[in-house]
């Protein structure tokens, strides 16, 4: 996937309290802005539900920061904090919406005419924020975009519905589907060596290989994700990409 950050500065993250937040999204930006690769202008929405402020959000930020982020550099925190709003709201309502797009577009403001959305939010909620965003009115003007992370559906036949589902709102350039393991490069170098190596690729296949023993060496639990992993399982969130 690639954006022109330039050209789209404005952010927006459902489920900005959650889970794949704090330990991904949250580090991944904060670390651009350490390395002045956050442009000055980008203005990022985090959407949740819980009732802060702006300052009960920079706390509950610095705490994720110090926990997952590599090397938090307090120096740092100031200026990432002052790329981002906090925006309570609920997914399912029709209002919390009207609220977001007034943000976004809001009278005065220097910025451009569209937005990321990125759902780091439960699978069983992408298609209702996807059809409130349109009834929004953000799939119809503008550069607006959505990023649905994994897991995309249950099986095959869930997975073209939901491609279905998308496809009724969004354009399919408007719509990238990522998983933030897939482009780990230990991933990529297993396909390397199997199929550059001619003598592992002959025998590495059914015929040759009796089992394969799979190790989550993770020293964390289920925590607080219970509802999580009730719906997609961790066969569905871990096996097939980590």
């Amino acid at each position: 996937m690639t954006t022109d950050i330039r050209c789209n500065c404005q952010f927006v993250i459902f489920g900005a309290t959650g889970d794949l937040a704090s330990k991904k999204l949250l580090p991944a930006l904060y670390h651009l802005q350490c390395a002045s690769l956050l442009p000055e202008e980008m203005r990022i929405y985090a959407f949740g539900r819980r009732p802060w402020d702006q300052n009960g959000w920079q706390t509950f930020l610095k705490e994720q920061l110090e926990t997952y982020a590599k090397g938090f550099q307090s120096e740092h925190f100031s200026d990432f904090c002052q790329h981002f709003e906090y925006v309570q709201g609920e997914i399912h309502d029709p209002d919390s919406y009207t609220k977001l797009r007034n943000l976004l577009t809001r009278e005065g403001a220097d910025k451009p005419d569209g937005a990321t959305f990125y759902l780091a939010i439960r699978p069983a909620d992408f298609v209702p924020v996807v059809q409130r965003l349109s009834q929004a009115g953000f799939n119809q003007e503008g550069d607006y975009r959505i990023v649905i992370e994994k897991p995309f559906g249950d099986d095959l036949e869930s997975a073209v519905q939901l491609n279905e589902q998308l496809h009724r709102h969004f354009r399919e350039d408007q719509i990238y589907r990522i998983d933030h393991y897939l482009g780990k490069e230990i991933v990529q170098n297993l396909l390397v060596f199997r199929f550059a190596n001619l003598p592992i690729e002959a025998v590495w296949n059914r015929n040759y290989i009796d089992h394969v023993q799979i190790t989550v060496a993770e020293d964390m639990g289920i925590e607080n994700r219970a509802g999580y992993y009730d719906e997609a399982g961790a066969l569905r969130d871990m096996l097939q990409n980590h």
